[in-house]
């Protein structure tokens, strides 16, 4: 498991004393999020269980979001690569979010199905919502699924030209703390397309996209990166 830091968009991590919490209110690439648990919020009230269909679910997120700067809907420029982190370890004190194997050091075939979970710390954040931007190379790797390992949130999949973005919300009825401690986030279910070493990454920052928790009191916490490599034979 490579971990890599956030070397662009969150500033340099020195240690502990670096601050992942920002005072501040999502900016501009976060409305998406905002948007959702807006309509999360109105279907909740209403009693419709439409969210429970994915397809319903797709369909009534993309009548919202295409307006939206930075959200899902929204193109990649495809000449623009998508940035990584390093290969340097983070630091287990800070919030950070990893993707993990699972089946670490297996090698696989391209008749096999690649398991892969995406786990977080937020430190002593009590997180309410997350974005989580993913990157991996298509001429590898065909992403057949996400799904939500947390049972009181509910996760929208956008698909990018350069990357997945996946928001996070919680259940609006849980009132319990959801303080995340290497706590497992999502499944992502790959299909090998050919052979060789390829890394599936969190991307910490595209575009006005960015890789974020934010907390109880609408505090962004901004995590450090990681990623894996999958070996295909």
């Amino acid at each position: 498991m490579d971990i890599k830091n956030n070397n662009q968009q969150f500033g340099p991590l020195e240690g502990a004393k670096t601050s992942s919490v920002e005072n501040e209110t999502p900016k501009k690439g976060n409305y998406r999020m905002i948007i959702i648990t807006v309509v999360v919020l109105f279907i909740g009230i209403s009693g419709f269980l439409v969210l429970t269909n994915a397809n319903i679910k797709q369909q009534l997120i993309g009548r919202f979001t295409p307006n939206v700067g930075g959200g899902g809907a929204a193109r990649d420029n495809n000449s623009v690569p998508v940035p990584t982190g390093d290969e340097k370890s983070i630091d287990k004190n800070l919030p950070w979010i990893d993707i993990v194997s699972a089946e670490p050091g297996q090698t696989y075939s391209t008749a096999d199905t690649v398991t892969l979970y995406v786990d977080a710390s937020s430190g002593t954040a009590d997180i309410t919502g997350f974005d989580v931007l993913i990157n991996m190379d298509k001429e590898y790797f065909e992403l057949v699924d996400v799904t939500s390992e947390l049972p009181n949130f509910q996760i929208f999949k956008f698909n990018n030209e350069n990357h997945v973005s996946v928001t996070g919300i919680k259940d609006i009825e849980d009132q319990g703390q959801s303080i995340f401690e290497n706590a497992r986030l999502l499944k992502l279910t790959l299909k090998p397309k050919k052979s060789g070493t390829s890394t599936v990454s969190i991307v910490p920052a595209f575009d006005k996209e960015v890789t974020q928790l934010v907390d109880v009191n609408v505090q962004v916490v901004k995590p450090q990166a990681g990623s894996e490599q999958v070996t295909v034979n």
